[in-house]
C-alpha cells in the first residue's frame, strides 16, 4: 500500500538557498570609465534593464549563482544516474532551476513608480507566492514530460522518480501525488492573493498570480514550453491580429 505524502503547505526546502556546493568568492566590483560608457551606450532588453537599473547587483548576482548552481547540481544527478529519494530534496534543486524567481523579477519591468528597489528584493525573497510559482512550474513540467522518452535518452531523474522511489509506488500513482501537490501549491497562490494585509502592492501580485496561470495553461496544452507551436494560435490572437466587433 502506497503511503501519502500529506502537504498542505509547500515544502520548505526552497525558501533558503540549498549548499550546493562549491566556494563562493566574492568578485571585485569596479566601475570606471569604460563601464560606465557601456551602460551608457547599452539598450537594454527586459533582462538587461533589470540588471542595470533597478536590481541590488549583490541580490542577482546570488540568485544568478543560485540558477547556475542548480543547473550543475541537475548535470551531475544526470551524469551519476543519481535519483533523489524524496520529492522535496529533488525540490531543493530543480525548484530553483526554474528560475521562477528571476522572471517573478523581470515581470515587474515597464510597471512605472509603483516598482522600487525593495519590490524586487521582496520577489528575490522567494515569498510563499512565488515559492509556489517555482513549484508549480518544476511539477507541472515533469508530470508533462514522457516518461517512457525520458528512459530512452539520458536525462536527469524526473519528480516522478523521486516520487515514485519515495512511496514505492507505481507511475499512475506518483502523478496522482503530484497532481495533488501541484493543488495544494495554488492554494498557497490564492492563500498571498486574497490576504487582506498584504503589504505589497496587488499589482505585483497579480503579475506573479498571471505568470503561474500563464504556466498552468502553456503545460495544458501539450508541454507548450517545449513544443510552443501548441500555442502559436492562442499567441497570435491576443497579439498580432486584430479584435473585431462581435
Amino acid at each position: 500500500m502506497v503511503s501519502s505524502w500529506k502537504s498542505s503547505t509547500i515544502p520548505s526546502c526552497i525558501g533558503k538557498a540549498p549548499n550546493l556546493g562549491g566556494n563562493q568568492q566574492k568578485p571585485s566590483h569596479t566601475e570606471g570609465p569604460t563601464t560606465k560608457e557601456n551602460h551608457a551606450n547599452f539598450h537594454p532588453s527586459i533582462w538587461g534593464d533589470f540588471f542595470l537599473h533597478y536590481s541590488n547587483p549583490a541580490t542577482t548576482r546570488k540568485q544568478i549563482v543560485d540558477v547556475v548552481r542548480a543547473y550543475n547540481m541537475e548535470v551531475k544527478w544526470r551524469d551519476q544516474r543519481y535519483v533523489p529519494p524524496t520529492v522535496e530534496e529533488h525540490l531543493q534543486v530543480s525548484a530553483r532551476s526554474g528560475a521562477c524567481h528571476l522572471l517573478s523579477c523581470a515581470s515587474f519591468i515597464g510597471m512605472g513608480e509603483i516598482v522600487t528597489k525593495e519590490s524586487f528584493d521582496w520577489a528575490s525573497s522567494m515569498p510563499k507566492m512565488v515559492k509556489a510559482l517555482c513549484i508549480i512550474l518544476r511539477l507541472s513540467d515533469d508530470l508533462k514530460e514522457s516518461y517512457e522518452q525520458e528512459k530512452v535518452i539520458l536525462d536527469v531523474a524526473s519528480i516522478v522518480d523521486s516520487c515514485m522511489k519515495e512511496h514505492n509506488a507505481s507511475v499512475e500513482s506518483a502523478r496522482k501525488m503530484i497532481k495533488g501537490l501541484i493543488e495544494e501549491a495554488w492554494k498557497s497562490v490564492n492563500e498571498e492573493w486574497l490576504k487582506p494585509d498584504n503589504t505589497e502592492p496587488k499589482e505585483l501580485l497579480e503579475r506573479i498570480f498571471n505568470l503561474t496561470r500563464t504556466i498552468e495553461y502553456m503545460y495544458s496544452q501539450e508541454d507548450a514550453l517545449t513544443t510552443s507551436h501548441a500555442v502559436k494560435d492562442t499567441i497570435n490572437s491576443l497579439f498580432v491580429e486584430s479584435f473585431t466587433d462581435v
